[in-house]
């Protein structure tokens, strides 16, 4: 979800955002996962002034991964861009360590990355749209912004951000 969202060129707030609005020099959205929670996470590099028009497209974005079905061809371009990166991390033996340190401080059951990849293979659409419904509420929604920003630019944001 956070690769179709904002994780590489093609993404939906790479496109929505740079490509369309012009808005953003740069965007990305990724997920940290932890064994009892986690967060996902959209960044972008904006202009002085345009954080309440990016904030509304970002949003929407959130909101129809969660009301839509992403399409086949974006669900396996992701699959292809995870699994890709996977094995492009581990080409060096220290990630390779790394990973399966991870897997036995982190995890209770262990698994492989051949395993990892398979579990992302199989993923659907319907998957997407399952976790997109779960966690695209305005529950726990954060914004930072780095730079300058007026009262009431303040207030315009927290409107915005009941989701």
């Amino acid at each position: 979800m956070s690769v179709i969202l904002g994780g590489s060129m093609s993404s939906r707030l790479f496109i929505s955002l740079r490509e369309r609005s012009g808005l953003a020099y740069y965007v990305k959205t990724s997920a940290e996962l932890y064994s009892d929670s986690g967060y996902l996470s959209t960044q972008a590099g904006i202009a002085k002034g345009k954080a309440e028009a990016s904030l509304n497209i970002i949003l929407e974005e959130y909101r129809r991964i969660a009301r839509e079905d992403v399409s086949e061809e974006e669900l396996s371009r992701a699959k292809d861009l995870v699994t890709g990166r996977l094995l492009m991390q581990l080409e060096t033996s220290d990630e390779v360590a790394t990973w399966y340190g991870r897997q036995a401080i982190l995890r209770s059951t262990f698994i492989t990355p051949e395993e990892l990849s398979k579990r992302v293979r199989a993923l659907q659409v319907r998957d997407i749209r399952q976790v997109a419904a779960e966690i695209m509420t305005n529950n726990g929604l954060n914004l930072a912004i780095i730079g300058p920003i007026t009262a009431s630019d303040k207030k315009s944001l927290q409107k915005i951000l009941n989701f």
